[in-house]
């Protein structure tokens, strides 16, 4: 699915909250029209069902903007902690229904990636959540010029066949893997040294500003129909992988 990002001309009117709990980061910001006007970050996943709620009234007194103020909530969708995504999408889903606006759904995987393309070289990204015994939350963007694409979705995989496939293929190009990237250092050791072109290693987090500045590109398209039945996407374990678990 192709997508051209800088096109869209469906930007976000009003003040928006963004927020995603699907890495160990807690993480939210605040957008008024098309700019970034507040945001925090917690690291802590344990303490997320505790401190989201508190960690939104708190922004928001900051900035002076009452919680009735808010024309939207766009919310990372995961993949990723199942925990995390859990209490995000149902904290951004009752905020929605129970203020009456829209509610966007952005993949968090997407975000991660799309926060470090700042280039308008062609540029690929691997973001990584680390999903255990080798496997990780992972997907496959790839940016050329404006046009920003999604190689292979949001899944599961395991991390060593998943490098594999992707060295076998397409080649020449920058390299980005972002995320938690440091439980995987000895499979992109062996990735670097196969792949035709510069490989980098980005541990930077996912911020919810890049999740607001997905939402800001894509617009209203990525609005949940029935907030009630909307889903945090888990992800689904491969055969293979459900035998090995």
């Amino acid at each position: 699915m192709n997508r051209d990002i800088e096109n869209r001309n469906a930007v976000l009117q009003g003040t928006w909250l963004a927020l995603d709990t699907a890495t160990d980061a807690m993480t939210i910001a605040i957008f008024k029209d098309d700019q970034l006007i507040g945001e925090s970050s917690s690291p802590s996943e344990r303490n997320h069902s505790n401190r989201l709620l508190p960690a939104i009234q708190e922004l928001t007194k900051e900035l002076d903007l009452p919680m009735r103020s808010l024309n939207g909530i766009v919310v990372g969708q995961g993949p990723g902690s199942y925990t995390g995504i859990r209490i995000g999408v149902t904290v951004a889903k009752t905020l929605a229904w129970s203020l009456g606006i829209p509610l966007i759904a952005i993949s968090s995987l997407e975000a991660m990636a799309y926060g470090v393309t700042g280039t308008k070289e062609t540029v690929g990204v691997i973001p990584m959540i680390d999903a255990r015994r080798g496997r990780a939350y992972t997907a496959f963007y790839k940016k050329n010029g404006d046009l920003w694409t999604c190689r292979v979705p949001d899944g599961i995989k395991a991390v060593d066949q998943f490098l594999d496939e992707l060295k076998d293929g397409e080649n020449g190009y920058r390299i980005i893997l972002t995320g938690d990237v440091d439980a995987f250092m000895p499979l992109i050791s062996s990735f670097r040294e196969m792949w035709d072109g510069e490989v980098i290693v980005d541990g930077s987090p996912l911020e919810a500003s890049t999740v607001g500045t997905l939402a800001l590109r894509y617009g209203l398209s990525r609005s949940v129909a029935d907030v009630h039945r909307f889903l945090p996407n888990y992800t689904q374990l491969s055969e293979p992988e459900k035998n090995f678990r």
